[in-house]
């Protein structure tokens, strides 16, 4: 082992954890029943859209 340490395996290690939540969450998705899946895509679909005309940033719509 080095005697400097080196931590290059907890980048690795979070990017794996990462990976397996998200790809549980996912499965975890999948297995709901129809109304959940519908109501999550819903979600997504609608996130980002503005219900008004005005603009929601800091640049004005013209």
């Amino acid at each position: 082992m080095a005697a400097g340490g080196g931590g290059a395996w907890k980048v690795a290690y979070a990017d794996f954890v990462t990976a397996m939540m998200a790809l549980f969450l996912v499965l975890w998705i999948l297995s709901q029943d129809e109304k959940i899946k519908g109501d999550v895509q819903q979600y997504f679909r609608t996130r980002y859209k503005s219900v008004t005309k005005q603009s929601v940033g800091i640049i004005p719509i013209e």
